[in-house]
């Protein structure tokens, strides 16, 4: 009763149990004493009451409730008609009080154009059970719902007002607060509209966070971006609903579930059709949208608030070109099947499993955006592009955690959240670049090339889901396109400076010194507003993914031609789980010697005591060049522990899940869902810097994996090293496989392995010492 007069205007149905505890007890009759006072309140509230004593069911009945028998085989699409009929999921229908329908509305727009029409008996009627505003809320309409929910039918003289009312709410709800608004798809407008639904069901969680945001920026008007140009680029959403509808028109569900097979899979999807208003629908889009389109996944689970995906499911970006809407259409629907077909990969299903979801749980929204960038020759790609966090785990000198950090790389944001060598900076503190500490250190951790997308290549068969329409090119390329120069530095041999003087000879590097340093653009201030609109929003860390179109700055324009200003565009929205979990870790007083490993930079939060095995690269065997294949042989032993519901601790050198398999080892998901416990440990000399920007890392921390950062050659020998791994005793114990690069070893008893999220340490106990007080997860 306490929520629900806290959230009463924001009820829309009351779903309850009979049988419940009350006091302390279970109360046979505490369900219906709970909606017995709800009717006091709300007569015509929904409500739904379940039980599995069918002698409830008159009971519910008085209380204009209705009932569903928990045993029901059928009891999930009985829910769903509750839901669908009552809380306005699908067409409003206008029904006369003996319950003859009269004529219904898809959207809003249509109820517009038909409330003219409507009888005044049918119109008395939803209004006197609050159906409106109801069926309005529903479509996100809430402002609008609100308005009309408080007005009855009987503060009205006549039912004639009741229906101008009505109209001229309607009117002024679009004409004013659809900027930033999600719009129901219409041929004949939706030209002007920024963010479009089709179909019916849910946008999915990552086009959720899109509309929040494209919502949020609109309203946000004491943010000025430090005067840049800030928006969501135009994005058009598939509904979920039509995923359904595609699986069961083409009788996939049953056989995408158990198939094992990517590319199999991949193959079935292909072949199917698409539904033929959606196919529609979609040639009329293609005729005023031109330019290359992004397919993104958008499910029901992906970037929740409790367990967000990153990088689970697949995007496939494609060129849209060629004088043929047919072609272009084709593109599009593979591409859309593509998408669709991720749902069900090795990767999501090992990745769910490790959630406690099952494949056919998930459902699929697809969101269809322009990518962002410009064309050059055959290539296209924005002039940088990256992610955002508010919060960053690893700050240095000034910078604080709460002042989040920014990973930006020159060209598309796959070498970011890859795990590729990206710039890494505070947004509070833009000056301070500790990878850049000197002259070579620039040579080093600048990176080497860049993504674009290859408008050469034609879309979509079912091989391209395992290749990558972004292609890899030379700095060389972008300093051809003169996109190099926006961000880019040159190391001048002579006196072994970096400058900015591109009529010198010398090594291109990727520095952000222009924008940075000299503050050609603020850009620095406009992320750091986005993450504090975005944070503020969703009540938490959050994280943002961006590519920033620099336009015709620092170009001579052609008279009469309109100048193009810097854009920041905000792609993704999705919150960030922060490491520390809510179990408090007592700060243990454990001798070195008791340690196998000691971390000061560590992720998760809570202690395990169930790990009795250990997979390790072997250092004496390990070279970067082999790093690929080492990722497979990881993935035949995580394979192995899993079928003996065995977790492991996994050791190995650099970023873990990098998609450059130079600076890690390049594992998905599949191929690591055994492991509770990752260490990063390389070799002396083998420096690379923990990245916070990829979906690897994103995973991890929602995961609650725990995550273990030593630096480079720290062994427990040194006296003097805070951090370290004790290589001679792994090296002592007992052998269960090994492969070529790969030691298993399995121990008597389980380690201990305590997590402290709240300070960045962590300590992997050896068996036999005896951890005591604290609280355990």
């Amino acid at each position: 009763m306490e929520l629900f007069h806290k959230y009463q205007r924001n009820v829309l149905a009351v779903i309850s149990d009979v049988s419940m505890p009350r006091h302390g007890k279970t109360d046979s009759e505490a369900g219906l004493d709970f909606v017995r006072q709800l009717r006091r309140y709300d007569p015509e509230l929904p409500v739904l009451m379940q039980s599995s004593d069918e002698h409830n069911e008159e009971k519910a009945r008085e209380l204009s409730a209705r009932f569903i028998n928990k045993s029901s085989p059928s009891l999930l699409s009985e829910i769903r008609s509750f839901l669908t009929e009552n809380l306005g999921f699908g067409d409003f229908i206008f029904r006369m009080p003996d319950g003859r329908e009269v004529a219904r509305a898809r959207d809003v727009r249509e109820m517009r154009e038909i409330l003219p029409t409507i009888p005044a008996e049918s119109l008395v009627y939803h209004g006197r059970h609050n159906h409106f505003s109801i069926w309005l809320m529903a479509r996100s309409e809430f402002d609008l719902a609100g308005r009309i929910r408080p007005q009855k039918v009987s503060d009205f003289d006549d039912t004639e007002d009741v229906r101008e009312n009505l109209i001229d709410k309607l009117r002024e709800s679009h004409s004013s607060a659809h900027r930033g608004m999600i719009s129901d798809f219409d041929p004949h407008r939706f030209s002007h509209d920024s963010f479009i639904r089709i179909g019916m069901g849910s946008l999915g969680g990552k086009a959720r966070g899109i509309a929040y945001l494209n919502l949020a920026l609109a309203q946000n008007e004491e943010f000025d971006f430090g005067g840049m140009i800030v928006e969501v680029p135009r994005t058009i959403v598939i509904a979920a609903e039509e995923f359904d509808n595609f699986l069961d028109a083409n009788g996939l569900r049953e056989f995408a579930v158990h198939c094992t097979d990517d590319l199999e899979i991949a193959s079935r999807f292909i072949e199917a059709i698409l539904p033929d208003a959606l196919r529609r629908d979609l040639s009329v889009i293609l005729r005023s949208v031109t330019g290359p389109l992004a397919v993104r996944s958008s499910s029901l689970l992906e970037d929740s608030l409790h367990q967000p995906f990153a990088g689970i499911y697949s995007t496939v970006m494609f060129p849209n070109r060629g004088d043929s809407i047919e072609f272009r259409m084709m593109q599009l629907g593979n591409a859309i099947k593509l998408v669709y077909a991720s749902a069900f990969f090795r990767n999501a299903k090992s990745y769910l499993d490790n959630t406690g979801y099952r494949a056919e749980e998930e459902k699929m929204a697809i969101i269809i955006q322009n990518v962002v960038g410009a064309e050059h020759g055959d290539r296209f790609y924005p002039s940088f592009s990256g992610v955002a966090q508010s919060y960053n785990y690893y700050p240095i000198g000034p910078q604080k955690a709460e002042d989040g950090v920014v990973h930006a790389a020159l060209g598309l944001g796959r070498l970011v959240v890859d795990g590729g060598q990206a710039l890494r900076f505070s947004p509070k503190h833009p000056e301070v670049l500790p990878q850049f500490s000197s002259p070579d250190a620039v040579l080093d951790n600048s990176q080497k090339g860049f993504y674009a997308l290859d408008l050469r290549i034609e879309c979509c068969d079912a091989a391209s889901v395992l290749e990558q329409y972004e292609q890899w090119y030379d700095l060389r390329d972008a300093e051809h396109d003169q996109t190099l120069q926006f961000i880019g530095s040159v190391y001048h041999k002579d006196d072994e400076r970096i400058v900015e003087d591109f009529n010198l000879p010398g090594p291109r590097v990727v520095t952000f010194n222009n924008i940075l340093k000299h503050q050609s653009i603020p850009f620095a201030k406009a992320i750091s507003d986005v993450l504090e609109i975005a944070q503020k929003g969703m009540g938490g860390a959050v994280e943002v993914e961006f590519a920033c179109e620099m336009g015709d700055f620092g170009r001579t324009v052609r008279r009469g031609k309109k100048r193009r200003s810097p854009k920041l565009y905000v792609l993704q929205v999705r919150p960030f789980i922060m490491r520390g979990g809510n179990v408090d870790i007592v700060k243990y007083d454990i001798p070195r010697r008791q340690c196998l490993c000691r971390s000061m930079q560590s992720l998760g939060q809570g202690i395990f005591d169930d790990i009795e095995d250990i997979v390790f690269v072997r250092q004496d065997r390990w070279e970067s060049s082999k790093n690929r294949r080492i990722a497979g042989e990881v993935g035949k032993l995580n394979d192995i522990l899993n079928k003996e519901k065995r977790p492991y601790l996994l050791i190995g050198p650099g970023r873990w899940g990098s998609a450059d398999e130079w600076l890690g080892i390049p594992v998905q998901w599949s191929q690591i869902n055994y492991a509770k416990v990752i260490v990063e440990a390389s070799p002396q000399g083998y420096n690379v810097d923990p990245s916070q920007g990829t979906h690897f890392f994103q995973n991890i921390t929602s995961l609650r994996i725990g995550y273990l950062t030593i630096p480079p050659g720290a062994d427990i020998k040194d006296e003097k090293a805070e951090a370290f791994v004790d290589w001679d005793w792994l090296a002592q114990c007992e052998i269960v496989n090994e492969t070529k690069h790969l030691r298993h070893v399995r121990l008597p008893r389980a380690l201990t392995v305590v997590l402290d999220g709240q300070r960045g340490q962590a300590d992997v106990v050896k068996p036999g010492f005896q951890i005591s007080g604290g609280n355990s997860q």
